[in-house]
């Protein structure tokens, strides 16, 4: 998805700013994991500031976590009362959609600026009915959507929702970027 063997990405990239919030949606096995350790490996170029710390929680351990480097891992939920609010930390959380709850959701709606947070947040269902997640998604700076080939009605909602009368801005675009969009595998 992004290459950047001669350290240079395409003209229309802009990193994403610290502190931010995300969520990244795709079904099992689409490249949610892979798109973030690929994230994390060209830090340098996707985010700015580049953190401090990153720190990757997990519901289920995967055998990918074991060649990500600089990146401290943590099956469940973080404590956020242990980060210090004057460093910079990225905080993913991956397949963690079910054990959501009202700490993730004031991770998005407040602690992510006022504690110095970005937040990666690793779902399969864009639109899940869990208590907390429309607040989360709500409140996403960035979303990634990993292609659903059983069910594109997630990414025909999301345009609708976000051009309710005018869904062709959302697709669009699409045509325009294809050329810089690759398999990630």
């Amino acid at each position: 998805m992004f290459k950047v063997p001669s350290g240079r990405l395409p003209d229309h990239f802009m990193p994403w700013v610290h502190p931010f919030t995300s969520v990244i949606s795709g079904p099992t096995g689409s490249g949610k994991s892979v798109f973030v350790r690929r994230f994390v490996h060209n830090i340098r170029h996707m985010m700015t500031p580049i953190p401090d710390r990153i720190l990757w929680c997990y519901g289920e351990y995967q055998t990918l976590y074991g060649t990500v480097d600089g990146v401290d891992f943590q099956q469940g939920l973080p404590d956020l009362d242990t980060l210090d609010p004057r460093d910079k930390h990225l905080i993913i959380l991956d397949d963690l959609m079910d054990e959501t709850d009202q700490r993730v959701a004031s991770l998005f709606t407040k602690k992510s600026h006022h504690r110095n947070i970005s937040v990666m947040y690793i779902v399969q269902n864009l639109f899940h009915r869990g208590k907390h997640h429309r607040t989360i998604s709500l409140n996403a700076h960035y979303m990634v959507l990993f292609k659903n080939p059983r069910d594109v009605s997630q990414i025909m909602a999301l345009a609708h929702q976000m051009y309710p009368r005018r869904t062709q801005f959302f697709w669009k675009p699409l045509p325009e970027l294809r050329p810089d969009l690759t398999d990630i595998y």
